[in-house]
């Protein structure tokens, strides 16, 4: 078996993060501070960076209702 040495292909990851919630989200960024290649899988649509956003009763209710 031959060594390989550089970095890692483009196609090679450390760690798979499945979800971007608050457990999700912390965990990549600080995986990623300490140089570990992580790759962040989320399935969910984007949701804009609004105030009315950050207000999770809010948007937990919205989602329940189908209110954009």
């Amino acid at each position: 078996m031959t060594a390989v040495s550089g970095p890692p292909p483009p196609d090679h990851y450390d760690v798979v993060v499945i979800g971007s919630g608050p457990g999700g989200g912390t965990t990549a960024s600080k995986l990623a501070e300490t140089g570990k290649r992580v790759l962040l899988l989320e399935r969910g649509g984007y949701l804009p960076r609004e105030r009315d956003n950050w207000d999770s009763k809010a948007e937990h209710i919205a989602s329940r209702l189908a209110v954009s």
